[in-house]
């Protein structure tokens, strides 16, 4: 569920209630010289594949553009950087 367009992060999970074996999937990686780790959190106890309800880089609320999540690379000015992806 993680792509890249031009540099931007593109979120689309493909995650089932089975995917998790806690409340939630962590993935890290390194784009450019930055760190990025997501944190997809499962809010749901439904057996159906989740969908994004919101997404957070810091604490800062990300908005569905044409209704895909995406995150800009220039927003990631920092060494590292979180996301958090709230599903149902």
């Amino acid at each position: 569920g993680i792509k890249f367009e031009l540099g931007d992060i593109l979120l689309d999970p493909k995650l089932a209630a089975g995917n998790f074996f806690g409340p939630d999937i962590k993935v890290k990686f390194r784009t450019d010289d930055t760190i990025v780790s997501i944190s997809y959190i499962r809010r749901s106890k439904s057996q159906k594949t989740c969908k994004i309800k919101e997404v957070y880089l810091e604490d800062k609320k990300i908005l569905p553009q044409e209704g895909r999540y995406s995150i800009a690379r220039q927003a990631l000015d920092k060494k590292e950087h979180a996301i958090k992806v709230f599903l149902e």
